[in-house]
């Protein structure tokens, strides 16, 4: 018979010796371990750009690493030195071996890596789904980590645009008259009600129906959803057409994208029969919102400015060229701003690629030119108004 009293959770001295063993070689073998190598993973961990496992591997380092740890802060402060700086200060700082210029250097390789990965994120995108992409972005996948940033950053300025008043762009037109759709001709669309839901979902519901000389089928059919703005089209959804009903209930949405709960107008929403044709609007020459932040960087609620891009951007010498106008009612009413480009690199972590007084604007639109890691899409930039800043270095312009 056992005593339980002497041997109940007791284990050998050779147990015991062995179990130390292991324990002090694991943590000898992450004190041994070369802070430098661990750059490039210290600034992806900090720009959300590894996998939920790579995560907590870096993460079991800082446990028992203090100088990791101290690494980690200093290097959360660099980034956020370069973001906030030109792009050819970021390269400038990236010569050398110190701390800083490997941490230029490991953010330099996200940012060209994003911008090269983006359009092969897209097209995952379009084939398999937004859902797909978010488990592959949790899983690591540098390419759905790069459209899913731009997804969140689409996000935000939807955000914006829907606290805008109904005309407020419109000039006073009937905004719910702007239907955005891909469909053959004699397809019609109508009765739309859009929501977004307190449980963070969206629900749409939509009359699909075909004139009778149109020989289209309609029932049974498959059609797709998609948030739009500004020409740039997300799709979300499909479903099935039913006695000429189109019904959309597509999870999580609203929660993911922080947007607010209650009726959306249709002009946010693409509609494609059949589905995948999903192809961006090219109407870059409309006016857009644009956020307008405070002196801390922060969106001011309830505030926008009108911005209008003037075609494609294009990419010339290692700058990105691109044709803004700014109206005389937004140049009149932040004088003392600048106009900020900022490119998505990751979640939460932007590159500032250039910026330029609004009082420099005139009636004609101006061609503004910044260095940039590579030629992104519209998906990956973003704009906004901010407050004069006694350091700015502006970049270059030109009337065109």
């Amino acid at each position: 018979m056992i005593d339980d009293e002497d041997n109940e959770n007791s284990l050998s001295p050779a147990a015991l010796s062995l179990i130390s063993d292991i324990l002090m070689a694991q943590m000898a073998a992450l004190e041994n371990k070369p802070l430098a190598d661990d750059t490039r993973s210290l600034v992806r961990y900090l720009c959300r750009a590894l996998s939920q496992e790579q995560a907590r591997d870096v993460e079991s380092a800082l446990v028992s690493q203090r100088e990791l740890c101290m690494r980690l802060i200093e290097g959360r402060r660099i980034l956020d030195r370069l973001q906030n700086a030109s792009w050819s200060e970021v390269q400038r700082t990236s010569v050398g071996d110190s701390f800083e210029a490997e941490a230029a250097r490991a953010w330099m390789e996200l940012a060209t890596e994003r911008i090269a990965l983006a359009e092969n994120g897209w097209e995952k995108w379009l084939r398999r789904g937004w859902q797909s992409v978010l488990s592959e972005t949790r899983n690591g996948a540098e390419d759905a980590q790069a459209v899913w940033a731009a997804f969140l950053s689409f996000g935000e300025r939807l955000k914006v645009s829907l606290s805008v008043p109904r005309t407020a762009l419109a000039r006073g037109g009937n905004e719910d008259a702007i239907l955005s759709m891909s469909v053959p001709q004699g397809v019609d669309i109508t009765n739309i009600f859009a929501e977004m839901t307190s449980s963070g979902n969206l629900e749409v519901v939509a009359n699909i129906m075909a004139a009778e000389d149109s020989n289209v089928e309609i029932e049974n059919q498959s059609v797709g959803l998609a948030l739009k703005l500004n020409g740039e089209i997300w799709p979300i959804g499909i479903t099935t057409i039913s006695n000429g009903l189109a019904e959309w209930n597509i999870p999580e949405v609203r929660s993911i994208l922080n947007l607010p709960a209650g009726k959306i107008s249709p002009r946010f929403l693409h509609f494609s029969f059949p589905v995948g044709d999903n192809q961006q609007a090219e109407i870059y020459r409309l006016p857009f919102a644009s956020p307008v932040m405070d002196e801390k960087g922060r969106a001011i609620a309830d505030e926008t400015a009108e911005i209008t891009i003037n075609g494609q951007p294009r990419w010339e010498d290692g700058c990105i060229i691109t044709s803004i106008s700014l109206p005389a009612v937004t140049r009149q009413k932040y004088p003392h701003h600048h106009l900020v480009l900022e490119l998505i690199v990751a979640e939460g972590n932007v590159q500032r690629l250039g910026e330029w007084p609004v009082a420099e604007w005139r009636d004609e639109p101006l061609a503004l030119k910044t260095p940039s890691p590579g030629s992104p899409s519209m998906q990956l930039t973003r704009m906004s108004l901010r407050p004069s800043l006694q350091t700015t270095k502006f970049c270059p312009y030109s009337y065109k």
